[in-house]
């Protein structure tokens, strides 16, 4: 439970809701990444995966900063995302699976937007989330290429 008041209440959130859409993204794409078939789809996604574990972590350090427990894992959307998964995985290849993992990037993506147009995100912070949402920038890209190769 989070006692602090004010900006310190404001980043301890914000580390939980980051935590809860990076875990998801996480799970996501090391399970698209053992679905997919083509080499550099498969690269391009583990690579993501990556991303999002070093993110977990540098936010599982502020949560423990802040005193922030971590989310449950397997919330109804990463469920949904997960068969949503499952479904193009037998029925419809690489593109469709690409697809939701677009779709999840998407999501956090602009969560990273949100947190670095809010003003009580304290400056100490905001190169944490700069960097992530570069990074994830640059990945996204990527993931575009890819998906236009794979159609």
């Amino acid at each position: 439970m989070v006692t602090w008041t004010g900006t310190e209440a404001h980043v301890a959130t914000l580390v939980q809701d980051f935590l809860r859409e990076q875990m998801e993204a996480t799970t996501l794409c090391r399970d698209a990444e053992r679905a997919l078939e083509a080499t550099t789809a498969h690269d391009l996604v583990a690579d993501l995966a990556d991303v999002h574990e070093r993110e977990l972590g540098e936010l599982r350090e502020l949560a423990e900063r802040f005193g922030v427990e971590l989310p449950e894992r397997g919330t109804h959307r990463e469920a949904r995302s997960l068969g949503r998964l499952r479904r193009a995985r037998r029925r419809d290849g690489d593109d469709e699976v690409l697809a939701v993992v677009h779709d999840v990037e998407d999501r956090l993506g602009a969560a990273y937007d949100r947190a670095l147009t809010n003003t009580t995100l304290p400056d100490a912070y905001r190169p944490l989330f700069e960097a992530a949402s570069q990074t994830l920038r640059r990945h996204r890209e990527r993931l575009g290429a890819v998906e236009r190769a794979a159609r």
